[in-house]
């Protein structure tokens, strides 16, 4: 399985790579890099094949995905930018090849 990291403003793609180092990491740095360029908060957004699950703080969305997931397979996660008026979110993506 690999990993891609996107950048997503109003629709339009602005960056998209693999990460080299820990996935969940690198996902981390970049929400925190458009919080502060942004000065908004980040919600977290995890995705399954069945339900989506909202978090407000990075904590509670690592609770969920070690252990609280009940078993469903999250294939994505989602940070948007929190009160900002326009679309803008980093997502991580895992492909099954």
């Amino acid at each position: 399985m690999r990993h891609e990291i996107s950048y997503i403003v109003d629709g339009d793609l602005k960056d998209r790579y693999e990460p080299k180092a820990n996935p969940l990491s690198c996902f981390k740095d970049q929400c925190d890099m458009r919080r502060h360029s942004y000065q908004e908060s980040i919600n977290y957004r995890a995705f399954s094949d069945k339900n989506d699950h909202s978090f407000n703080l990075w904590s509670e969305l690592l609770e969920f995905l070690n252990g609280d997931s009940d078993g469903e397979k999250i294939h994505t996660i989602r940070g948007y930018v929190f009160g900002n008026r326009r679309n803008v979110f980093v997502e991580l993506k895992a492909i099954e090849e």
